[in-house]
């Protein structure tokens, strides 16, 4: 069946009255063939069952246009995993293929290892939630030894634990080409993250690490990657959120940010950093001139802390973005805001949502930022304890012509 009639929305994806076109075909176990201008075609929560993922894998071999397939929640297992990676043997276009919440497991890993190695043309693999394992890891990690075009990778949510970082770090040891790697949920421990550390300081490729909500990694952990960052010279992005770092592993980061010339942004929300991991934090800033992402959420951090944080501000010229939502400061620290912020010239968006500003500091803030700021653009003051003053939003709002959220 040829779906010659099909148009996009947006740009170049198959609207949802043509994919009910295209799963009636598969349903009657129609072949189809993809018109030339489509080059993303999504079928997530389809309920595809290995007959019909057969019939898509082979409009792949033939396809000359399509460059992303997202297979999302359909519970694919080996022999749908096997179909796919037979066709990217032969596909030279496919570049992002999502296969997010399905059932691969280890015998389907296989089959992507496999294909990984012959395959010239993904960069970009997304297998969240398959049940890989450690085994999986290990397949999916060796192929990555000779795969030399994939770009992204995420992993996240498979179990991977220590033994499965240490053969995916391995592998990073000797590839070159792969710069964006997620790990999210992963049961990486203190073991896990020194294996990562070693391999932070010997790759050159690198640049966006995401291993938040591995709980087990701690200070300890944290103090690994802390030595390797000292050193490393590629990694730019760095997510640690909910890894239990403390006070001990933010200092342990910090140490790290005084002489690393390269990360440029960095997430350290949910870590328990209180009073003492934010004053690290300020001091760092004094001397850090590349960092400009720094988000702090819910860690939960006092007057003291943003008063060393604010101070720091006002000399640090590098930090575009600010997020400290959810923490545990009040009116009084709107003082300290609004002198650094006569004073900073780099920030550009500050989030304070979740606090305790009120309407006094709120307002302080504003008409420090009218008169004495032309940088900052973006304000997010919600949840401050100032909802009761509804009627006095329009004229809180009228103090800053920057872009204020209440």
């Amino acid at each position: 069946k040829k779906l010659s009639e099909m148009e996009t929305t947006g740009a170049e994806s198959v609207n949802e009255t043509h994919i009910e076109e295209l799963l009636e075909a598969l349903k009657e176990k129609k072949s189809f063939v993809l018109p030339n201008h489509v080059t993303e075609l999504i079928l997530n929560e389809k309920d595809l069952g290995d007959e019909s993922v057969q019939i898509i894998c082979e409009e792949l071999k033939m396809n000359s246009t399509l460059t992303h397939l997202c297979l999302q929640k359909n519970n694919l297992g080996n022999n749908a995993t096997k179909s796919i990676s037979e066709a990217l043997k032969v596909n030279k276009t496919i570049t992002t293929l999502d296969l997010s919440h399905n059932l691969i497991g280890e015998e389907g890993a296989m089959f992507i290892g496999e294909m990984l190695k012959v395959n010239k043309t993904l960069t970009n693999l997304i297998l969240l939630n398959n049940k890989l394992g450690e085994v999986g890891t290990k397949i999916i990690s060796d192929s990555l030894k000779e795969n030399s075009t994939l770009i992204s990778l995420d992993l996240s949510t498979n179990n991977v634990g220590d033994n499965g970082s240490k053969f995916l770090c391995e592998a990073l040891k000797v590839n070159n080409t792969l710069a964006n790697l997620k790990l999210f949920y992963n049961s990486i421990r203190e073991e896990g993250a020194k294996y990562f550390a070693e391999a932070l300081k010997a790759n050159t490729s690198l640049t966006t690490l995401n291993i938040e909500y591995n709980v087990r990694i701690g200070a300890e952990g944290t103090a690994h990657i802390s030595e390797a960052l000292k050193t490393n010279k590629t990694l730019t992005t760095l997510n640690l959120k909910g890894n239990k770092l403390g006070g001990v592993g933010a200092h342990s980061i910090c140490e790290a940010l005084k002489v690393n010339t390269t990360l440029t942004n960095i997430n350290l929300d949910v870590n328990y950093i209180g009073v003492h991991g934010s004053t690290f934090i300020a001091d760092a800033l004094k001397t850090n001139n590349t960092l400009k992402t720094l988000s702090l959420r819910a860690n939960p951090i006092t007057e003291v802390g943003t008063k060393a944080i604010f101070e720091a501000l006002q000399t640090n010229n590098s930090l575009t973005e600010l997020d400290l939502l959810n923490n545990q400061f009040g009116a009084h620290c709107a003082m300290h805001i609004g002198e650094a912020l006569q004073i900073n010239k780099s920030l550009t968006s500050l989030n304070l949502a979740g606090n305790d500003i009120r309407e006094e500091g709120v307002r302080y803030i504003c008409k420090t930022l009218e008169a004495n700021n032309n940088t900052l653009t973006t304000l997010n003051m919600e949840d401050n304890n100032i909802e009761a003053l509804a009627d006095k939003r329009a004229e809180i709002t009228a103090l800053w012509r920057g872009q204020l959220s209440l």
